[in-house]
């Protein structure tokens, strides 16, 4: 088995989270963002980015079960539903 290597965020890493199902995982950062990427290949799906100007600090993330939904809670306070 070889590792890879993703370079996906400008700042560090804060969690790393699988879905239920182990087909996706999502990385959060201290970049204000939050990626869905694909197990099998590492590939980037998407981003979830929170509107406003600037966005703080990722330390949480999870996904729910049927994987429909994500949340997010950042260093500024705010937890974010993702539909």
């Amino acid at each position: 088995m070889r590792p890879i290597l993703l370079h996906i965020h400008e700042r560090p890493l804060t969690l790393v989270k699988f879905n239920y199902d182990g087909d996706f995982f999502l990385t959060c950062g201290k970049d204000g963002e939050c990626c869905l990427i694909r197990s099998d290949d590492c590939t980037r799906i998407g981003t979830y980015q929170p509107v406003g100007d600037r966005a703080g600090a990722v330390f949480a993330v999870d996904i729910t079960m049927d994987s429909r939904y994500v949340v997010t809670a950042s260093a500024d306070g705010k937890l974010i539903f993702y539909t």
